[in-house]
């Protein structure tokens, strides 16, 4: 098993591959967890990685004390969960030191906790400074320095252990070992050929197809999540979310063997595999589209209470062949 410290330098490799060739890589990152108790470290750090919390508060008198200066814009820390697991990679946005007093109520709402007001937040940090101050051999008062800290995600991990499940299915990561049985899927004769995945042609080719989505969950950019029938193991298809050029938002994909449609497969998967979208990756939207004939998966985006964006007459192409899709998104609200 990987050690907290192997894993918190792989999620930082991670995020330097996934960075684009025109974008200089950051030399530096510090790694640590939020609040002062495990069980604190995991809560904030889930608001951080669904997107709820983009600020952070902390007493300057605890950098003073270690004589260190306050965060500054351009930061990178990888976040960590209760014990010591990376969850996230954040780069710090603004930087700015106010009097307690004087933190004001759209900081507190960006701060993400409780009922996200000011009266909360300063309910709250009030208990934590003190608590810190008695560490610190200071008076807790209205005019303590507070660095108030916003800072956006750049990356989040998913380590490949991680499972979803619905009643009837188990999601899992891709392996080399489910080649022959999607290559079977593909070779159906009832497989519809004017899908992108339908030219895949052979079980080398669906092997190297395995290999790309493998690389591409490491760098955070897809998560092709392979469907099992819990009852039985089976493979019975594939739910991916990939990520779009526009903020925040990703991409859905499916499909399903052909000897398992009809049993709303499609619809549970895809479903669970939103909800992660939203809550894991912090996706404020999930585009998806379908081939205009593709009348099974247009009533799956409709089910799952996504809204009909856009027609594209292209699509996408196949042997040159523009197919026509329709558009949908849902949104983190919705």
């Amino acid at each position: 098993m990987m050690s907290h410290e192997n894993a918190i330098e792989a999620i930082w490799r991670a995020y330097l591959a996934s960075l684009p060739e025109d974008r200089d890589a950051p030399a530096s990152y510090q790694a640590w967890s939020f609040g002062d108790n495990p069980d604190m470290a995991d809560e904030l750090a889930h608001l951080v990685v669904r997107g709820v919390k983009t600020a952070t508060a902390s007493l300057l008198w605890a950098y003073e004390a270690e004589a260190e200066e306050p965060p500054q814009p351009g930061a990178m820390s990888v976040v960590l969960d209760g014990a010591g697991r990376p969850v996230c990679v954040i780069e710090t946005t603004q930087v700015e030191v106010r009097p307690f007093n004087q933190v004001e109520a759209a900081f507190a709402y960006d701060e993400g906790e409780g009922d996200r007001s000011l009266a909360y937040w300063r309910a709250v940090h009030w208990r934590f400074f003190s608590r810190e101050c008695g560490s610190l051999d200071r008076t807790p008062s209205e005019s303590m320095p507070v660095v108030c800290e916003r800072f956006q995600v750049v990356f989040r991990h998913v380590p490949i252990e991680t499972v979803l499940e619905t009643p009837r299915c188990r999601l899992r990561y891709p392996a080399l070992a489910d080649a022959p049985r999607i290559y079977a899927a593909l070779s159906a004769p009832s497989f519809p050929s004017r899908l992108p995945l339908a030219q895949v042609r052979c079980l080398e080719e669906v092997q190297a197809w395995i290999r790309r989505g493998q690389a591409a969950w490491a760098q955070g950019l897809v998560y092709p999540w392979a469907v099992e029938d819990r009852a039985t193991g089976v493979l019975v298809g594939q739910v991916t979310l990939s990520r779009r050029a526009e903020a925040d938002c990703w991409a859905l994909a499916f499909w399903i063997h052909p000897e398992c449609w009809g049993r709303g497969y499609a619809t549970e998967a895809a479903r669970r595999v939103v909800k992660f979208g939203f809550e894991r990756l912090g996706a404020a939207t999930i585009w998806a589209g379908a081939a205009t004939w593709n009348s099974a998966s247009l009533r799956v985006l409709e089910k799952l209470g996504m809204r009909h964006v856009a027609d594209n007459p292209q699509g996408y192409f196949i042997d040159g062949e523009a197919i026509a899709t329709r558009e949908f998104e849902i949104s983190r609200e919705a």
